[in-house]
Parts: structure tokens; C-alpha cells; sequence
């Protein structure tokens, strides 16, 4: 697959997609319904979202959460009894991969908020119940007017390189045979440069240079924010964090193992990488805005 048609969500949003934040808004008939249920999300049997409307009874007297639009209809959320709604529940990424790109930009954002909601329905200073907010997205406490925003954990991820050989490591949660490149949460009062430096050394003890930011990539699985770079080897030798990471080696670039989903920021650094270095004329990057030339 060529870089230009990466399917890496959130690099372009699309056009018929649109974040909306009205808490007061009810539903039409033709609005969408997303339905999460424990970190699944609900299709109909033909794998699509549910229209409100073959819904429309079980929420007559409801009052839903409106949290985004797709081509002038609003989504909605769901999240209570859905026993009688004839629907089939997947895993949230794979769910959403079955969907056109405007609404994997609605799923992946509504079971981030679905999660969000849940977790903040209890105030976490007094114990009383909490309520969402109607002037920005929040919860507040009805008792003591605490007050809670999505949270949203930045990461750094490098691709680190050496000529024609790229770093790849595996973390003992991938799937098997899986392999990525190096990425780690910052910690605070740290730059991101700083913590794209640190977290190398910490996970396979070599030193880099030449740090360039590529991108960013929301990825709320459930709630991070990816820092894209890819650097290149200055010194040392490979020696592994046995705590984070099992496996780390180089590999030529022409002679790659499987690389990590088309869908995340690992991949992208990687093509963009390779396009570089093997096509350098015809690398230039329209999501990003960058051009090797």
C-alpha cells in the first residue's frame, strides 16, 4: 500500500464528519444511534449504525448525548438496556474498521466519551452522582461542582533509523508476531523531545539525533494522543528493558517483517520512511503537510 493511501485514522478528518457538542438536542428519526457495551460497540445485522428511528420506541422519554454529525445527521449515544434491539457488538477497533471513514471518526469518538462517561458517573471528591455539563463537555458534580474533562494522555512514538535499517520491537500485550515501533506515555515537566530521547534509552539503551516531528494521531484506545517522530541512531548497542519491551532488532528495509496496522501512526512513520528512502521522488506526504524534497 502506498503512503498516499493510508487508511491511518484521524490523519484527515473527513467532510461529512463533524464534532457537536449540544447536550439539549433530541433526536430525528433519520439521526444515528452508537451503542457501546462493555468496550463493544453495536451494529445492525448488515454492519452499519442504527438509524433512531428502528429504534424510536425504547427511548421515547430519553434524553440522549449528541456528540457529533455525519452529513447533516446527528449521532447519538446509547448506553442502557439493549436487549431487545436485534444488534451485534464487536469490539470497538475492529467494529469500526467494518465502517465507512466518517463513521470510524464517530465510533472510535463516541466510545472514547461512552468510557468517559461511565467512569466519571460517580464524583471522585464526595461520592454524589455526577451529570453532564451543558456549556462545554464535562461532568460536574451536583453536590460539590467538581468538575471533570476528557482526559487525554500524550504519547511519543519514533520510528528510529540507520541508514537503510529501521528499529522494530515487540512489548509482551502485542499480539503475537506483531511488531512496532518504539512509543511510551511523557511524564511531567518534560518536553517531548525530552521524553522521545528518554524513552529509547529506557526500552533499548541507544542513544539518537535528529529528532523530526511527522504528526499526531488521536488514538483513544482508549484515551491517547500520539506524537509522531522518526529519529536516527547516534550510538550504542541494543539492550533491552525486559520490562517493557521482549524484543528489539533492525531490519532492512528490504526485508521487512508484517508491519503494525495500516490504521495507526507506526505505519504511517514507517512508509513515510520507506517511500524516502527507496522513492524519494515521490514522497510527498498529503496528510501531514511534509515533503522530503
Amino acid at each position: 500500500m502506498g503512503i498516499e493511501q493510508s487508511k491511518m485514522l484521524f490523519i484527515d478528518q473527513p467532510l461529512k464528519f463533524k464534532i457537536v457538542y449540544d447536550p439539549s438536542l433530541a433526536p430525528n428519526e433519520e439521526d444515528y444511534l452508537f451503542c457501546f457495551s462493555n468496550h463493544q460497540m453495536g451494529l445492525s445485522l448488515d454492519h452499519c449504525v442504527p438509524r433512531v428511528v428502528s429504534l424510536l420506541k425504547k427511548f421515547s422519554q430519553e434524553k440522549l448525548y449528541c456528540f457529533a454529525e455525519i452529513d447533516g445527521h446527528r449521532c447519538f449515544l446509547w448506553d442502557r438496556d439493549m436487549e431487545d434491539f436485534n444488534l451485534e457488538f464487536f469490539d470497538l477497533r475492529p467494529s469500526a474498521l467494518l465502517l465507512p471513514s466518517e463513521f470510524q471518526h464517530a465510533a472510535v469518538l463516541g466510545g472514547y466519551l461512552h468510557r468517559f462517561r461511565m467512569i466519571n458517573h460517580y464524583c471522585g471528591c464526595c461520592g454524589a452522582k455526577m451529570k453532564d455539563m451543558i456549556v462545554e463537555r464535562a461532568r460536574q458534580c451536583s453536590v460539590c461542582q467538581h468538575i471533570v474533562y476528557p482526559k487525554i494522555s500524550p504519547c511519543i512514538i519514533v520510528l528510529v533509523v540507520k541508514d537503510n535499517e529501521i528499529l522494530l520491537a515487540r512489548s509482551s500485550h502485542f499480539p503475537p508476531g506483531n511488531l512496532s515501533v518504539l512509543a511510551g506515555f511523557l511524564n511531567p515537566s518534560e518536553t517531548v523531545e525530552q521524553g522521545v530521547v528518554r524513552e529509547v534509552k529506557e526500552e533499548v539503551g541507544i542513544d539518537i539525533k535528529n529528532l523530526e516531528y511527522i504528526g499526531s494521531q488521536p488514538w483513544l484506545f482508549p484515551e491517547s494522543l500520539m506524537l509522531g517522530f522518526i529519529a536516527e541512531y547516534q550510538s550504542g548497542t541494543l539492550k533491552i528493558d525486559s520490562s517493557e519491551i521482549e524484543f528489539a532488532r533492525w531490519f532492512n528495509i528490504h526485508a521487512l517483517p508484517s508491519l503494525p496496522s495500516e490504521i495507526s501512526i507506526a505505519r504511517y512513520l514507517i512508509e513515510l520512511y520507506l517511500s524516502r528512502r527507496i522513492s524519494p521522488k515521490s514522497s510527498k506526504i498529503g496528510a501531514f503537510g511534509v515533503c522530503a524534497e
